[in-house]
C-alpha cells in the first residue's frame, strides 16, 4: 500500500494551526515501524515503491520535514504559477500516478484523487466571518469544502462543533464524518518547575499572578470578545469571594476583528 500525503501545508516556513497540525501528525506517521503500513506487514524491496508514504510539495522539504525514514519518500511537484498548485499540479499527479490512498491535513482536495482520500477538516470560519477573507479565498473556500465533503471517502473532523457545522451548513454526510480531537505538544506544553525561571518571564513582561492565559491570534473568530466577558464574571466573583483580582493576559498577532 502506498499512502501519499499533501505536506504542502506543513512545508511552509511561517505556520499557524492547520500547518502545525499538518507538521506534526506527518513526524507522527514518521514513528509506524517502517515494515507496517495499516496494520498489514510489507516487505520492503529495491523496487519502485509499492509501499510506504510519498510526501508531496511544490518545493523540496524543509529541516526536520525532510528527515525521512525507510519507507518514505518526498515528492516535488513543481508549479512555477504556484496558485492552484492543488488543482492542477496535484491533480496532474494524482490522475498519473496515483497512491492507494490520499490523506490531505486540511479540506482542500484536488479535482483528480484516488477513489480514498481522507480529509481533515478543521472550520468552517470563512462562512461564519467572511469579512475576514478576500472574495476570492471566500469562494474558493467554499467550492473546495463542498467538493472535498462529497468526494472523500471520510472527513475527520477536529470537533463536534465542526462536524455539526459540516451537516448543518453543506448537509454532509454524517456517516463519512469522523471527530478526532486535536492533541498537543507535551515537548512544548509541560510544567515548568523552575521558579526562578517563570519569575524571570513574569518581571520582564510585568505579569503578577494570578493570572489567566491565552495564546493564539487576536480576533474575532477565535472568539476573543466571549472570552473578556467570561473572564470579567470569573474575576468579578472571584473578587467578592477571594478579594482577589486576576489578570487576562492575550499573547499572539493581531487578526480580523482586532
Amino acid at each position: 500500500m502506498v499512502i501519499g500525503i499533501d505536506a504542502s501545508r506543513a512545508n511552509k516556513t511561517q505556520k499557524t494551526g492547520t500547518e502545525w497540525n499538518s507538521w506534526q501528525l506527518i513526524q507522527e506517521l514518521k514513528k509506524i515501524p517502517p515494515t507496517w503500513v495499516g496494520g498489514v506487514k510489507f516487505t520492503p524491496t529495491p523496487k519502485p515503491l509499492v509501499w510506504g508514504f510519498i510526501l508531496y510539495s511544490p518545493e523540496p522539504l524543509k529541516g526536520n520535514l525532510a528527515k525521512l525514514p525507510q519507507g518514505w519518500q518526498n515528492k516535488v511537484l513543481t508549479w512555477p504559477p504556484k496558485l492552484l498548485w492543488t488543482q492542477i499540479r496535484l491533480a496532474w499527479e494524482m490522475r498519473k500516478f496515483p497512491p492507494d490512498l490520499l490523506f490531505v491535513p486540511a479540506h482542500v482536495i484536488p479535482r483528480a484523487h484516488p477513489q480514498k482520500t481522507v480529509i481533515v477538516c478543521h472550520d468552517i470560519g470563512f462562512k461564519r466571518f467572511p469579512g475576514a477573507y478576500s472574495a476570492w479565498s471566500r469562494f474558493y473556500l467554499n467550492w473546495s469544502t463542498r467538493f472535498a465533503l462529497k468526494h472523500a471517502s471520510k472527513i475527520i473532523a477536529i470537533s463536534e462543533f465542526t462536524k455539526n457545522e459540516l451537516i448543518n451548513i453543506y448537509q454532509a454526510d454524517s456517516s463519512k464524518i469522523e471527530v478526532v480531537h486535536l492533541a498537543y505538544d507535551d515537548q512544548l506544553f509541560r510544567p515548568i518547575k523552575n521558579e526562578a525561571k517563570i519569575n524571570e518571564v513574569l518581571a520582564k513582561y510585568k505579569i503578577e499572578k494570578p493570572y489567566i492565559l491565552y495564546v493564539g491570534r487576536l480576533e474575532k473568530k477565535k472568539n476573543i470578545i466571549g472570552l473578556i466577558k467570561a473572564f470579567k464574571s470569573f474575576t468579578d466573583t472571584k473578587y467578592k469571594i477571594q478579594n482577589t483580582r486576576y489578570k487576562l493576559i492575550l499573547v499572539g498577532k493581531p487578526g480580523y476583528g482586532y
